[in-house]
């Protein structure tokens, strides 16, 4: 799934993709959806990959009408690539290009936001990075962590776990 991508094919399955994923995890029950947040391809500006991230996802979290329908939650890469959400401080634009739509939240992995570059090793490292989180997209956003580990240094951007 990749909402930045610059080829429709990619954009058109990935809107597929997450409308059944998030119909599916309402039938079933679950309280939210992970996705990637994707990153801006075919050397095009992040700004004009957002834009285009707007212009398909915020339609389907339009969609997520019901009591029971689940959250949308965002997952930050380790920022390889163009990707359009590392940092912390990523998750702002993006909330921005949304709306900060009701529906969104966020998955914290802790391996892609140390390979991004966040330390979270010193006693104060994850204080500080969930600090920064709330300042960025507000309190109540975190729904969930994916907790693992990493097998390169801090801020390697590489998805690597043991």
């Amino acid at each position: 799934i990749n909402f930045g991508s610059h080829t429709e094919a990619t954009v058109e399955r990935s809107v597929e993709s997450l409308r059944h994923s998030l119909r599916r995890a309402r039938e079933i029950g679950a309280l939210g959806v992970v996705v990637h947040t994707g990153s801006a391809t075919g050397g095009r500006p992040r700004a004009e990959a957002l834009a285009q991230v707007r212009e398909h996802m915020r339609p389907l979290l339009d969609e997520l009408t019901h009591d029971d329908s689940p959250d949308l939650l965002l997952e930050s890469t380790a920022g390889q690539g163009f990707s359009l959400c590392s940092r912390t401080w990523d998750f702002g634009p993006y909330f921005e290009a949304l709306d900060s739509h009701p529906k969104l939240g966020i998955c914290l992995d802790t391996c892609h936001i140390y390979a991004a570059g966040h330390d979270l090793t010193g006693p104060t490292g994850m204080r500080q990075t969930l600090d920064l989180l709330v300042e960025t997209v507000g309190a109540g956003r975190l729904k969930l962590i994916h907790a693992n580990d990493s097998k390169d240094v801090v801020g390697a951007h590489k998805d690597r776990h043991e």
